[in-house]
């Protein structure tokens, strides 16, 4: 049940996301680009997840406007909508 719900988060999210950036990039994104965040539970499931999350990272934080965005609907529940 908790899965259902964090997917329906996930794609209200979605809609904020540039074009071509997946959930998972954005997550990872995130957490570099808050200093108050001091990590993240990644599950690599294969080889390829690795590759991925090394790529995104490798992207550098989240813009500014898009990350404060985010912060903005969490903050005001609009992800639980």
């Amino acid at each position: 049940m908790l899965y259902h719900r964090d997917q329906q988060r996930v794609e209200r999210l979605r809609e904020f996301f540039p074009d071509g950036m997946t959930p998972t990039g954005a997550g990872l994104r995130f957490v570099i680009s808050h200093p108050q965040v001091t990590s993240a539970i990644v599950r690599f499931g294969e080889l390829a997840h690795v590759d991925e999350a090394i790529s995104r990272l490798e992207e550098g934080p989240l813009p500014d406007d898009l990350a404060e965005q985010l912060i903005t609907i969490h903050n005001r529940g609009g992800a639980n909508r």
